[in-house]
């Protein structure tokens, strides 16, 4: 199997997505997800800057928060800035999202334990 297809498939375990059985190229997303859309990209020379400053958002991280990078290249509205973050630290993200809406979807408690 060629190494870029277990990248995806072991990137979709992590994150509790699923690939795509599809050719490259064909215009699909490569893992399917409740709310993400992932497009895989293996092999590729990450710029050092950019793990540099993963390094040093993890470093400043106070406990408890998500690092991540806003790159936001000139001429580019500040909306379409690109955001990185490791996957880690997307799992953990995925982790609270997920803990959050199943808190949200539970019916509410009656004050003083009364039904």
């Amino acid at each position: 199997m060629a190494r870029w297809k277990a990248v995806e498939r072991e990137i979709a375990k992590l994150i509790d997505g699923k690939r795509t059985n599809r050719d490259k190229g064909s215009g699909v997303e490569d893992i399917t997800h409740p709310i993400l859309s992932v497009e895989v990209k293996h092999g590729l020379q990450i710029p050092p800057f950019v793990k540099r400053t993963i390094e040093q958002a993890e470093t400043n991280a106070p406990e408890g928060k998500i690092p991540i990078i806003a790159l936001h290249p000139f001429g580019y509205p500040v909306s379409r800035s690109l955001v990185c973050m490791t996957l880690e630290s997307l799992t953990a993200l995925l982790q609270l999202v997920s803990a959050t809406s199943q808190v949200s979807e539970s019916p509410p408690t009656p004050p003083n334990g009364e039904n």
